[in-house]
């Protein structure tokens, strides 16, 4: 479904109607405004350098902000960092007080996960950025690649750690998604 420069996957409804219907701790609406902070701190960023804003897309793993052109490896360093970033700030207003203790942690957590230096989080964008800056593309796509390569396998290795010992299953998923996105990049469909 496509409204304006919105568009949701049948999927994302399907996992947000399933996640709602599990959640008897009211954690999704927690989730879900730090998920739009995120995003909103992205989007600001974005504005004030210059950006404009081509696409929003939610999906399944998560939301993907597109933007029309392209700007410098400085922007988009800022850009990218500026999701964790106003994270991290929800996260250090929100823990002074017992109430919203919960909604640190979930700010937090999110802020940390995207920094994670896989391709397709914020954290991969940010360290392609800077070896783009000081080595030149040419090797921060290989110091990249590696890198990336790593964390995807790591992700997955520790969703099925969570798994194994009762845990959740997002973090296996994403792992998956990940890697699944990887061999799409180099042309093995799965």
């Amino acid at each position: 479904m496509r409204w304006g420069k919105l568009e949701v996957s049948g999927g994302f409804l399907l996992l947000l109607s399933l996640c709602n219907y599990l959640d008897h701790q009211g954690m999704v609406p927690l989730v879900i405004l730090a998920c739009i902070i995120h995003e909103l701190g992205h989007y600001i960023a974005m504005l004030l350098l210059g950006g404009r804003l081509r696409i929003i897309r939610l999906t399944v793993v998560g939301a993907e902000m597109m933007m029309q052109g392209t700007l410098s490896y400085e922007k988009e360093l800022i850009i990218a960092l500026a999701g964790p970033i106003f994270n991290l700030l929800m996260a250090l207003f929100c823990c002074h007080w017992v109430v919203w203790d919960c909604f640190a942690g979930i700010n937090l957590m999110l802020a940390c996960f995207n920094l994670l230096p896989a391709t397709r989080l914020d954290g991969g964008r940010s360290l392609y950025c800077i070896l783009v800056l000081f080595m030149g593309e040419h090797q921060a796509i290989e110091i990249g690649s590696i890198c990336d390569s790593v964390f995807r396998y790591i992700i997955l290795l520790f969703g099925g750690i969570s798994i194994w010992f009762g845990g959740g299953f997002t973090l296996f998923i994403i792992g998956a998604w990940l890697i699944i996105g990887q061999n799409r990049e180099i042309g093995l469909v799965i």
